[in-house]
């Protein structure tokens, strides 16, 4: 189940978040930092508080708010997403 942010708390949320991210951005453009971990502690934490299903909870397939993103094989090598 989703909790739901009054827009109040998403606003202290989400300032806590940019806060997060200002402080942890040197760690952040570390080539080693992978991008699938930037969605887990800033992306989906984002759309969250914004009342996005990021789960995908109850929702037909097609019909999702938020999509995991895959890495595909293109040519003769593997592209992941770009965020």
């Amino acid at each position: 189940m989703n909790q739901r942010f009054t827009k109040t708390h998403a606003k202290e949320e989400i300032t806590k978040l940019v806060q997060k991210f200002k402080d942890d951005f040197h760690d952040i453009k570390n080539p080693q930092m992978k991008e699938a971990q930037l969605e887990d502690t800033y992306i989906k934490p984002l759309f969250s508080f914004l009342n996005w299903n990021i789960h995908t909870s109850g929702i037909k397939k097609g019909m999702e708010e938020f999509r995991v993103q895959t890495s595909q094989r293109v040519k003769k090598s593997t592209k992941q997403p770009d965020y």
